[in-house]
């Protein structure tokens, strides 16, 4: 049984994740033999056994899908309640079968969230059960809005704007008393922050593009990094953290670069250098261009075209640039000296990179048709897909996770 998977961040007042939907399907070969309920169950069990929900969410509570029959046969009961929140479909009707299973699923300590709200006479029961309440910014106007979070703020219910695809929507869902925010407006350039390339911007990128290189220039990386003092700051703190436990104090970017090792190195420039571009964004704009990144770099692979996998690598990573830096991403990729093949799949012109690329961002939406149609076009299997997935999240979120522990350790004395 093939599944596409996918989780999307849900935000709060600050920016901060807060949660992760997890957002499923069967895939397009296998869908049509497969009842909902088997989809749920099926995804349920592979998040628990395969990977385990904390680490797909880093640790943040899943907002979980369900149905009429998944409520009825109890699916969310095999997660913990400090895990998963229980996310009740548009489709669900308040039945007394349903709203005694809400009860029971609240009174044993789950969260319980209303999906696709728009105003529905009939919801009030499934509202009442409900902790949280998602709102459709984009299926409802201003004053309705307005209307439903003034009255639910009044009964004590968390609201989540969802489909909020802009930062003006994101302002004006947090001026109207909003808890909560799902959508991509934090991966959009903020226009009227409009930018020009800075030195230090052009040198972020092209440290970047070093760190892809087979073999490292030490020497190289350490002239770049001497030249900005919140990279030697940022090395100075993360080599000294208690993660790796020396003696004594390294002090010099030299002896951190030759002690830290290539793909720690890698690792490390690639997450900070893309978070200094990015000081003023959401942390979790940098987890998804890791993802991206990575992920490219593994169907790469899988297509059989590995010796090309670090152009694809700094496709996903470069494909985020226009929303780090709030400039045009054609002007940014002007600016750096990028392979003709790398710039024309930027700029969106057809090619096999550009298909990979278009097939992860379609994933990291959910938006599975498309993905599926990527697929057949490039001749990649869905377990495939759905695998590289799956460790290009890990393998981001494990970066932010120890560069975010090393920073909160601070600096050894």
């Amino acid at each position: 049984m093939h599944t596409f998977l996918a989780r999307q961040p849900i935000f709060d007042r600050q920016k901060k994740v807060f949660a992760y939907e997890l957002l499923y399907r069967g895939a397009a070969d296998a869908s049509d033999s497969m009842s909902p309920l088997e989809i749920t169950s099926h995804v349920l069990s592979n998040a628990t056994l395969l990977f385990g929900m904390r680490n797909l969410t880093g640790g943040k509570p899943a907002f979980v899908n369900l149905d009429r029959e998944a409520i009825l046969t109890d699916q969310i009961r095999s997660l913990p309640a400090d895990v998963v929140v229980a996310e009740v479909l548009e489709t669900v009707e308040p039945e007394p079968e349903i709203l005694e299973k809400l009860a029971g699923l609240r009174a044993d300590g789950y969260t319980i969230a209303i999906d696709d709200f728009i105003g529905q006479e009939n919801y009030d029961p499934l509202i009442d059960a409900a902790d949280i309440v998602k709102i459709d910014f984009h299926g409802t106007e201003a004053d309705q809005r307005q209307k439903m979070a003034d009255d639910f703020l009044g009964r004590d219910k968390h609201i989540l704007a969802e489909k909020v695809e802009e930062e003006s929507e994101f302002k004006r869902a947090l001026q109207d008393g909003f808890h909560y925010f799902q959508g991509y407006f934090f991966a959009r350039p903020e226009t009227i922050k409009r930018k020009r390339m800075s030195e230090v911007g052009t040198q972020h990128l092209q440290l970047i593009m070093d760190l892809q290189r087979r073999e490292l220039d030490y020497k190289s990386l350490e002239e770049i990094i001497s030249r900005d003092p919140a990279l030697t700051f940022k090395l100075m703190q993360f080599i000294n953290s208690a993660y790796f436990g020396w003696i004594s104090p390294i002090t010099s970017i030299r002896h951190a670069l030759v002690q830290m090792g290539t793909q720690e190195i890698r690792t490390w420039a690639t997450f900070v250098t893309m978070g200094t571009m990015g000081n003023d964004k959401p942390d979790e704009l940098n987890v998804i261009a890791l993802t991206r990144a990575r992920m490219c770099e593994l169907l790469s692979t899988a297509l059989k075209r590995g010796n090309e996998s670090k152009e694809y690598f700094l496709m996903g990573m470069f494909s985020l640039l226009d929303a780090m830096m709030d400039m045009p991403l054609d002007e940014i990729i002007d600016s750096i000296p990028l392979g003709r093949a790398l710039k024309s799949a930027l700029a969106g012109e057809p090619s096999r990179q550009r298909s990979v690329l278009e097939l992860v961002t379609r994933y990291e939406r959910a938006d599975f048709d498309g993905v599926w149609k990527n697929a057949m076009d490039l001749g990649l299997a869905p377990e495939t897909i759905f695998q590289a997935y799956i460790d290009a999240t890990a393998w981001a979120q494990g970066s932010f996770d120890l560069q975010h522990r090393a920073k909160s350790e601070g600096v050894r004395k």
